[in-house]
């Protein structure tokens, strides 16, 4: 996953170096300079691209074996867990399969919401109440799971899915089960 991460954040640094404006005010020397730089992560930014459909077709070709069964030497593609968690085949090192487990808590701290939540360290104890947020998925969130009730309103006619729901709890799971709060639980 880090190499992922590693490959976008590359991909941003070489769209924002590549900016004409900058490059404009750049003497000879610096633009020569500029151009190798941009040129080395660009290289970069490809190798990364050939690493990651060379392991996606591993990833493929290792699900593909007898219909991903375990017995027969396959991986599924996606494992269901429990209470509608999935695991996600990302990748096969020496023909073993490595899967990646979304975690919310993580997700989280990344972007910073337990510093501005209640009891948070920046002392703003916001929890998302009175803002209407908006989901728009293929699929409708299940509005019975006990994490969402009374915070869900489905607007079209879809079927529920997992996936919707997840995302939903993401946003606003009331915390319940303290392995599903929310970011933005009221």
């Amino acid at each position: 996953m880090k190499a992922g991460k590693v490959c976008s954040l590359l991909g941003l640094v070489v769209v924002c170096a590549a900016l004409p404006p900058a490059v404009a005010q750049l003497d000879n020397n610096k633009k020569d300079a500029f151009n190798r730089k941009r040129a080395a992560l660009e290289n970069i930014v490809q190798q990364c691209g050939l690493d990651y459909r060379a392991q996606q077709l591993r990833v493929d070709a290792l699900a593909r074996v007898t219909n991903a069964d375990p017995a027969q030497g396959g991986a599924p593609l996606v494992v269901n867990l429990q209470h509608g968690r999935q695991c996600r085949l990302v990748k096969v090192v020496d023909g073993r399969p490595y899967y990646y487990v979304g975690d919310n808590r993580s997700a989280a701290d990344t972007i910073s919401t337990d510093e501005v939540t209640v009891g948070g360290s920046r002392g703003t104890d916001l929890d998302g109440s009175g803002v209407p947020l908006g989901l728009w998925d293929q699929y409708n969130v299940w509005t019975s799971h006990i994490e969402l009730s009374g915070q869900v309103t489905n607007r079209d006619g879809a079927i529920a899915s997992n996936h919707a729901t997840h995302v939903a709890g993401t946003l606003v799971a009331q915390g319940i089960d303290s392995q599903a709060r929310g970011m933005a639980p009221g």
